[in-house]
């Protein structure tokens, strides 16, 4: 973030590249910081540089390291607003978001929206936060219907074998 801060004072009026926006934007939420993310987000908003998804959903993963649900789903439909049709990432954000904020409702519209969603389909990640909301809502009967729901429509996870296949045990004889 100080590389930031020495880059915006150097460059002056001068148009950054959106991209060190949205890692400024990233790093800040990762920090805790997303007062600051927002600000930074503000001031990408304000510069000529086109609105974009991925700045969008740096925003809202910011929001979502702290509870602040709803300037997440604020950014949601800001984005929406431009044009920017969100994806399972944007989505899973907002999701996040609003687990850590106790906001099991708001959970469950936003994954019901993406199971009607062609474009933005839910995921494992998208199942096991709205889970998780309900849960920290006490509402276990509706964690137990979303896991066989997650179980029905998304395929399992690839597993590594903890086996070596032939080939590679030669190739690890070979280099011993």
């Amino acid at each position: 973030l100080q590389i930031f801060a020495t880059a915006t004072a150097a460059l002056g009026n001068r148009t950054h590249n959106a991209a060190v926006y949205v890692e400024a934007i990233r790093a800040h939420g990762a920090l805790g910081r997303p007062a600051r993310a927002l600000d930074t987000f503000q001031t990408l908003q304000a510069s000529s540089l086109p609105p974009s998804l991925i700045g969008y959903t740096a925003a809202i993963r910011a929001c979502a390291t702290a509870t602040h649900w709803p300037v997440a789903l604020s950014l949601l439909q800001d984005a929406r607003d431009e044009g920017i049709e969100p994806d399972t990432v944007a989505l899973n954000a907002a999701l996040a978001a609003c687990e850590r904020g106790g906001q099991s409702d708001e959970a469950l519209l936003l994954l019901s929206e993406m199971e009607a969603s062609p474009s933005a389909p839910p995921d494992r990640i998208s199942y096991n936060t709205a889970i998780a909301a309900c849960s920290r809502c006490g509402e276990w009967r509706t964690a137990l219907r979303l896991l066989g729901e997650m179980a029905e429509r998304v395929p399992p996870a690839p597993r590594a074998s903890p086996r070596l296949s032939s080939s590679r045990r030669r190739t690890c004889l070979a280099a011993s």
